[in-house]
């Protein structure tokens, strides 16, 4: 029994995937998720960064969100902050020439549901 236990994963693998599905009888299917598209993480950022996403309402905290996601893209630590920091676009309304801002902003993650 131990060298089947060893053979798929070990005592590690067996807890995360007892808490995976420990997490997943209160409706929280998100921990089984993670195995599925954690090797497909890269392309989909690349996705991201190819299309255009515009909100299909007035909305724009899905759209923020996704920036946060990508601005921390390369980030290695298990947690991060909620703050980021991003270069704008600005126009100059007396020359009209544009440059860069450094902008400091707060991820609002409001719509999302807690889990």
């Amino acid at each position: 029994m131990l060298d089947t236990i060893e053979s798929n994963g070990g005592l590690a693998g067996l807890v995360a995937e007892r808490e995976a599905l420990a997490a997943f009888h209160g409706d929280n299917y998100l921990p089984l998720l993670e195995r599925f598209y954690r090797s497909h993480r890269g392309l989909l950022l690349r996705l991201v960064d190819v299309l255009v996403l515009e909100p299909a309402s007035a909305d724009r905290r899905l759209l923020e969100a996704l920036q946060f996601v990508r601005v921390n893209a390369t980030r290695t630590s298990e947690f991060i902050g909620d703050e980021y920091t991003v270069e704008e676009d600005v126009v100059d309304e007396t020359t009209g020439e544009i440059s860069a801002v450094t902008v400091r902003r707060h991820v609002d993650v409001s719509f999302a549901p807690e889990a």
